[in-house]
């Protein structure tokens, strides 16, 4: 409530920068050739930093004047094949290694705040090698449908979060474990009439481990992060057509169903297991149109071209965190983009939420009966122009 905030002690001055360096090698079979392979390499590099001022007497956590740097560095090698068999079958297989450095290196001095220390620091690191691969079969019926089934392994690295709770009260952060998922996916495509009309349907279950999932502790007014595990399933289809004139209609929907399945013993998140995924909406669907050509109203000329699209999504209700205490509302988004092109030239000006509705995109229950909601972008108009060469 506004009431429980006094202005002038309650603020939060807050610069963030990132920089991003990546590159990527990679060799590749040509496209027409029978047996279909790509093997390369990833060097990446992310630098996050953080300079924050803050005076709280509601969140005596965020009180304080941080600095916090945050780096990856990232080397990965990779390689894919794929490999007919039996006339119309094929088989494919593929196997990614990655080994990734995390650095943290942050000081927190305080400012007076009760409950808070005057001053600390740390720097540490952590590493991490990780393993993701894939096999699958596929068989086709005929020149334009797909039959498949795959199974792959995911991974990610663990880390430090970017919200150093724990400074304030002269605790360094541990850190986050990696997650692995596996993956199983079931599935079929099918071009119809002179590929004029396009069909998927897919049918999936991931069993995921250690995820990293962001809770609110009301205790200390921290959002820290644990590890759980999760499991989802569901299905997806999608359709598209090309219409006469210039026209395409496109449509799809999702089902999914989400379940926590482990929690730390010494969990202190309040999540149990049963609870939904967070943010994970049981259905979600969305449609659009879109036009490309050049009426003859408007007197194009070689290589000019109108193009516009208009979209709807609908994201049903979900969670909103992980004790499942609040549970956000469906969204009803809306996208549009119209523009045109001058051979290599694009002109274009488009909408994002052109409803305007703010989005709900996570929540927490600060308090008996005082919950917070977390909402996005609300309407956004701009133009835009991109050169290609």
């Amino acid at each position: 409530p506004p009431e429980a905030s006094i202005p002038t002690n309650e603020f939060n001055l807050n610069d963030e920068r990132e920089i991003q360096l990546y590159q990527e090698v990679r060799a590749s079979s040509l496209p027409q050739a029978d047996l279909s392979w790509v093997v390369g390499g990833v060097l990446s590099y992310n630098a996050f930093n953080e300079e924050a001022f803050s005076q709280s007497i509601t969140f005596p956590a965020a009180s304080g004047i941080r600095d916090v740097d945050l780096t990856t560095q990232s080397y990965s090698v990779f390689g894919d094949v794929s490999v007919p068999v039996f006339g119309r079958w094929e088989v494919g297989a593929g196997l990614r290694y990655s080994h990734e450095i995390i650095n943290i290196d942050h000081t927190y001095v305080g400012v007076g705040t009760p409950g808070t220390v005057d001053f600390f620091e740390q720097d540490d690191t952590r590493r991490f090698n990780l393993i993701a691969g894939r096999f699958s079969v596929s068989y086709k019926p005929s020149d334009d449908s797909l039959l498949y089934a795959s199974i792959s392994r995911g991974a990610k690295s663990g880390g430090f979060p970017r919200n150093t709770n724990n400074a304030a009260i002269g605790l360094p952060e541990p850190g986050f474990e990696d997650t692995s998922n596996l993956a199983y996916e079931l599935g079929a495509k099918a071009d119809l009439w002179d590929g004029r009309v396009s069909l998927t349907v897919a049918g999936f279950f991931n069993d995921v481990e250690d995820e990293a999932t962001i809770s609110f502790d009301s205790r200390t007014f921290t959002f820290p992060t644990e590890n759980l595990d999760l499991e989802t399933y569901g299905f997806e289809a999608e359709a598209t057509a090309r219409l006469p004139h210039g026209f395409d209609v496109a449509g799809a929907v999702s089902f999914t169903e989400s379940e926590i399945t482990g929690v730390p013993v010494d969990s202190g998140s309040g999540a149990s297991v049963g609870n939904p995924v967070p943010f994970v909406p049981r259905l979600s669907a969305g449609a659009s149109l879109s036009y490309r050509g050049a009426p003859d109203f408007l007197g194009l000329g070689p290589d000019q071209d109108l193009n516009a699209f208009v979209g709807y999504r609908f994201i049903g209700s979900r969670s909103g965190e992980i004790t499942d205490s609040i549970e956000l509302n469906p969204e009803h988004i809306v996208d549009a983009r119209v523009g045109f092109s001058f051979g290599s030239v694009d002109v274009y000006a488009f909408g994002e939420n052109l409803v305007g509705d703010a989005i709900e995109q996570q929540a927490s229950v600060i308090a008996p009966g005082v919950e917070s909601v977390l909402v996005g972008r609300g309407r956004t108009v701009g133009v835009g122009l991109s050169v290609s060469f």
